[in-house]
């Protein structure tokens, strides 16, 4: 299903969005459209030509609609275009719905998974497409091993996992892979539900091996099966203290390598390895290390973290440090920051003065001091958007303690929320193994809920998760947005811990944060131009900014912002003129985009002392941003940062401006008295015009004859009395009253649910709802009256509007009274019954549908 829209348009691509939510019937307040028609939809495509992006029905946002930018297996020298690069909508229309490539998608690149906000229709994306179709071709075509491997490159956050299930699910489409065993290396347990449900499907058996030794004897096997060496459930003195002899040599085998655990590079890979030596191996991994190039040789496919940030899938990550912030001086002897290295395998502190460090960082003032500070920004930077927090501690031990001085801190906040420890528990403190028994599967799907939701018995209420070593890689949730490091993590390691905070989520959330506790600001540096250096670009650094990067941006924008205030020669505080212009869409469009880039950016940084700069401006942006949203359907005016919005609420109020109210009543007193309480006769009939417009397509399903016309009355009047505001505004004023009277009064007797139905017939038998004749009249009111008895019995049943069959009946028992000896003897209704049918069900179910709202 595609929505084309006219680059013309003002925000194309989202109502686009709102057009086919609307038809699907998913979250219409017009109440149109067909929603068996989607039932069986493979995917939705929304454009304006240059943009061009598809979801998915389960899609809500179009912050998860995805562009196809790359139309493999053709290249775009391939593609029409009109100077410069080919444009979105050829590269989806050439790329993605190409026959061949269609045909793929809906058979090998399609799933249903379980997400926190319930089942979701997965459609691949262009990077996972190209990598699959990469692989599957050096599998059939590779000589050797080697060849027929390699290593998929896809930066953290864009999907790997499902790139592994898409690629099994394509070998066994192309009938070529049948007699294949493929074993399956990860730690991902959604992968592993994902996967055992596909092959399910498509007749294939998974065999999930949980431990070494079955892992063993799954792999000696001759089955041409799917086995799932998931690595969390074993034992690691396992993995290191067993050898494997060669149990299988066929070179119909594929190892699929998840990068999260890096056991794979030790004793694991060189076993399984050892065991399989014709076997084939495939590897996917956001952060490739010198062993991962040594093991696999070629990338099959690569896309970059700078390509993810374009492409809306991942968020840039704003990075802070303040370990020396919180140092406490007194008694120090040493420098706890300087040289601090930590043993990549177990993780403890090491080096010159290691135990004096690491008593240092597991005392209880060092901590309660950081956790005073992180609270402290948490609550003001991250907690009023309603987003959660990772902290990553020194030790397990650390971790405990963090845990009873946070909660000791948030009881002195007097806040709602809770925080609460993952650990894996290997350690002797007692006390650490008592928090490592608890159920860590309930924590994470608290951590993962809004505060304010709930499933099954588990509350939202945890907004803070204390970590050591878990939860660092493979874990996502959407709702992190800061994540606090004390615990010194290099290389690939911290580039996977902090994308825990770049994962798209909603509308509010920007950006992700990192603020680091423990010095590992240059770590990150090593880390960025070591991946920089393997992909000879800066793609990594452009992901990861620091707070002075973000104040530039932030200048950059507000001085956009100021320029085209200045272009239109107004006041910032002369409300009345701007509501005139931003009744011009091109002009409010332009001053809605670069508002809310200069929102995200200063969401960014408040409440840092550097943001306070720009308070005043902010201010008086957001009254005008009150003002042009005026026009704009959502009833809300409020900004995306729910932190922001308190500090401008207060500002507005004082002058006048309260965006708390519900929306005027159109027939209300206060309604007329807003309207002549504007200045100009442009803004009177903009006022009256804008609540006229919504009010009639809001409404249309209800009663399409009476508000279909009125609308026409209203276009027709913009379009006789052109720039004649005076005009314009008393014609729209003595419809506005038109209509006022028309809803108030009850036709011929009838009731107000049966005047839709009273309005239909009228329009269709004489092509007019107004100045019938008694013989007219007497006609349309029997008609309505036998109609409505016949919709409301079969209505009244709770099971109707999800039965097809009770529809169906509907639909005949309509048809029996409009044929019937009584009303067959007009002919425009012998005539027209199949369109008046369907007319008089869509009002049913209107009527319906806004009983519920």
């Amino acid at each position: 299903m595609v929505e084309a829209k006219s680059p013309k348009v003002k925000n194309a691509l989202q109502a686009g969005l709102s057009d086919l939510h609307d038809y699907a019937q998913i979250t219409s307040t017009k109440k149109r459209g067909n929603r068996e028609l989607f039932f069986y939809n493979l995917f939705l495509v929304v454009t304006d030509t240059n943009q061009c992006k598809f979801g998915t029905i389960t899609t809500q946002s179009l912050k998860n609609y995805w562009r196809w930018a790359d139309p493999y297996p053709k290249n775009l020298d391939e593609l029409p275009r009109k100077g410069g690069t080919p444009n979105d909508q050829n590269r989806l229309i050439y790329g993605m719905l190409d026959k061949r490539n269609l045909l793929d998608i809906m058979q090998s690149f399609t799933v249903f998974s379980s997400e926190e906000e319930g089942v979701a229709k997965i459609v691949c994306r262009y990077q996972q497409f190209r990598a699959v179709k990469k692989a599957i071709e050096r599998l059939k075509n590779g000589e050797t091993p080697e060849d027929k491997g390699g290593l998929i490159w896809h930066t953290q956050g864009s999907g790997k996992s499902l790139t592994m299930m898409f690629l099994i699910r394509a070998m066994y489409a192309t009938g070529e892979f049948d007699d294949w065993k493929i074993v399956l290396v990860n730690d991902r347990t959604d992968l592993e539900t994902q996967l055992t449900t596909t092959a399910s499907n498509i007749g294939v058996k998974v065999k999930v091996a949980s431990s070494i030794a079955d892992l063993k004897e799954q792999i000696k096997s001759d089955a041409t099966d799917i086995v799932m060496a998931m690595v969390h459930k074993f034992q690691e003195r396992d993995i290191y203290n067993t050898s494997f002899p060669v149990l299988n040599k066929s070179d119909k085998i594929l190892i699929m390598v998840d990068e999260a655990h890096r056991s794979i590079y030790k004793s694991l890979g060189s076993n399984i390895n050892r065991a399989t030596p014709n076997a084939v191996w495939i590897g996917y991994t956001g952060t490739p290390v010198d062993k991962s190039d040594k093991l696999f040789k070629d990338y099959i496919d690569k896309y970059t973290m700078k390509e993810a940030i374009a492409d809306g899938a991942t968020l840039r990550i704003v990075y802070e440090g303040r370990a020396h912030k919180t140092d406490i001086k007194e008694g120090m002897i040493v420098d706890i920051y300087e040289g601090l290295e930590v043993d990549e395998e177990s993780g403890e502190i090491k080096g010159l003065n290691a135990e004096i460090k690491k008593a240092y960082l597991e005392s209880e003032k060092t901590i309660e001091t950081k956790a005073r500070d992180m609270i402290e920004h948490y609550l003001t930077h991250v907690y009023p958007n309603g987003y959660k927090a990772q902290i990553v501690a020194n030790s397990q031990k650390a971790a405990v303690k963090y845990k009873k001085i946070i909660d000791k801190i948030l009881v002195e906040k007097k806040v709602s929320f809770k925080a609460d420890v993952v650990i894996s528990g290997v350690n002797d403190d007692e006390e650490v193994r008592a928090y490592a028994k608890k159920d860590k599967d309930a924590i994470t799907t608290s951590f993962k809920l809004r505060f304010d939701e709930q499933k099954d018995d588990i509350k939202g209420d945890i907004g803070i998760l204390i970590v050591n070593n878990m939860l660092l890689t493979g874990f996502d949730a959407k709702i992190e947005q800061v994540m606090y490091l004390d615990r010194v993590l290099k290389a690939h390691n911290l580039l996977q811990a902090i994308a825990r905070v770049n994962r798209v989520y909603d509308e509010g959330k920007n950006v992700g944060f990192v603020v680091d506790y423990i010095g590992i600001g240059n770590h990150l540096k090593d880390a960025l131009d070591f991946y920089d250096a393997k992909e000879a670009s800066n793609d990594l650094g452009e992901g990861i900014w620091d707070i002075d990067r973000i104040v530039a941006e932030l200048k950059d924008t507000s001085s956009k912002l100021r320029a085209f205030i200045e272009e239109q020669g107004v006041g910032v505080d002369d409300w009345d003129v701007w509501f005139e212009l931003f009744y011009d869409e091109e002009i409010r469009f332009k001053f809605l985009e670069l508002f809310k880039e200069y929102e995200k950016n200063l969401d960014a940084l408040y409440p840092a002392a550097v943001a306070l700069d720009f308070a005043q401006e902010f201010q008086e942006y957001s009254a005008l941003h009150v003002q042009a949203m005026e026009y704009e359907e959502d009833d809300s005016k409020k900004i995306n940062s729910k932190k922001l919005q308190s500090i401008v609420d207060e500002y507005l109020v004082s002058k006048g401006i309260d965006i708390k109210v519900k929306p005027i009543e159109i027939f209300s007193d206060e309604f007329v008295q807003k309207t002549k309480s504007r200045k100009s006769s442009k803004a009177k009939a903009a006022q009256i015009e804008k609540a006229l417009t919504k009010y009639l397509t809001v409404n249309m399903p209800l009663d399409p004859s009476l508000y279909g016309s009125f609308l026409e009355m209203l276009k027709e009047i913009l379009k006789q009395f052109k720039d004649n505001w005076d005009e314009i505004y008393k014609e729209l004023e003595a419809l506005r009253e038109k209509l006022k009277q028309k809803e108030e009064e009850l036709s011929y007797g009838l009731s107000r649910e049966q005047k839709p139905y009273l309005n239909l017939f009228a329009k269709e038998l004489f092509g007019k709802i107004e100045d019938l004749n008694d013989d007219e009249i007497e006609l349309v009111v029997r008609i309505t009256k036998d109609i409505y008895e016949v919709v409301k019995r079969e209505t009244s049943a709770a099971y109707f509007w999800e039965s097809k069959p009770a529809r169906l009946r509907l639909q005949s028992e309509i048809q029996q009274v409009l044929l019937s000896e009584e009303f067959a003897k007009v002919d425009k209704i012998v005539k027209n019954y199949k369109s008046m049918i369907l007319q008089i069900v869509e009002i049913a179910e209107a009527q319906k549908n806004d009983a519920k709202l």
